[in-house]
């Protein structure tokens, strides 16, 4: 593989899967632009073990996780819309999550909608996600992101969404994902946590070079280790790491990650359900599982070939 600086990613190749969507050429260059570094997480946030709300005039901001199919596992969150609701949570609106068809218990009329989105084959569900809210509240603005939206915008338009937001919200990446959002009912005892955006790979099949650019980000040690902490104090005790290549530079990352949490008597369990490459495998990374609380592993399978 080729990049400039494995610790940066840089811009998105000439061919892509998105080359089988000739309307997304566009929309796939604009977000190509918008691919930076993910900001380390504000001070403010590290140090309290819930988000501040402010006393001053809210906005009513309504989440809202798209029909679900067969195939989505009770492993699953939709992390951007945790962390949007987080951000709003931090500069005082009103925030509530629910899932389609459901409407809010505390918000009468949301003034703004966040509708996401997984993977682009499930897109009808997405759609009759947004017009359902969108008949329902027709005064709020309705805003689709997600995977889908950001790998077929144009497509995502169909939907009748008022916004399509590509790529990460550009305030709301910085905070860590609040869980606690989401309704009892569903799940809401555990946390996703990425110590990094991309992979060292480059298969033409999958999105995850679109998504983050060529190339790995990790973030620093310091910034991961205070986030899952604060998770932790909010009584958090599963953390799931969905990194596409999180054992790269161990040494220098997830070791030291879950080396400074147990000397904070941080101790959650964690799972590891991104996928790990077998070639980044080592005995000391095996021994470091056995005694840190490791309840499931993954290794992830793309080819046999070398080319």
């Amino acid at each position: 593989m080729i990049m400039n600086n494995i610790n940066q990613p840089i811009g998105i190749k000439q061919r892509s899967v998105l080359d089988f969507f000739e309307p997304e050429k566009a929309a796939q260059q604009q977000l190509a632009n918008q691919l930076n570094q993910p900001q380390p997480i504000h001070q403010s946030i590290m140090e309290n073990t819930d988000l501040p709300v402010s006393t001053g005039d809210k906005r009513s901001i309504l989440l809202v996780e798209p029909e679900k199919y067969k195939s989505w596992g009770s492993n699953q969150q939709h992390i951007g819309l945790l962390k949007i609701g987080a951000y709003h949570q931090v500069i005082g609106d009103l925030v509530e999550y629910v899932t389609y068809p459901n409407y809010p218990k505390k918000i009468n009329r949301p003034d703004i909608i966040y509708v996401t989105s997984m993977f682009t084959y499930w897109y009808k569900g997405v759609w009759k996600t947004v017009q359902h809210y969108k008949e329902s509240y027709p005064k709020a603005k309705v805003i689709l992101g997600g995977i889908y939206a950001t790998l077929c915008p144009e497509h995502a338009k169909g939907s009748g969404a008022d916004e399509i937001m590509i790529g990460q919200h550009p305030e709301a990446k910085i905070y860590p994902p609040n869980p606690l959002l989401i309704p009892e009912s569903e799940h809401n005892d555990f946390a996703y946590c990425m110590t990094s955006q991309g992979c060292t790979g480059n298969c033409r099949f999958c999105a995850t070079h679109i998504l983050y650019g060529h190339g790995i980000y990790q973030r620093p040690v310091d910034e991961v280790v205070g986030e899952i902490s604060l998770q932790y104090r909010r009584g958090i005790n599963k953390i799931y790491f969905g990194d596409d290549d999180i054992l790269y530079k161990s040494e220098e990352h997830l070791i030291p990650i879950i080396n400074k949490l147990t000397m904070l008597n941080v101790k959650p369990e964690f799972y590891v359900y991104g996928g790990m490459q077998a070639r980044w495998m080592t005995p000391q990374l095996a021994e470091l599982f056995k005694n840190n609380r490791f309840k499931f592993i993954s290794f992830g399978f793309e080819s046999v070939s070398e080319e």
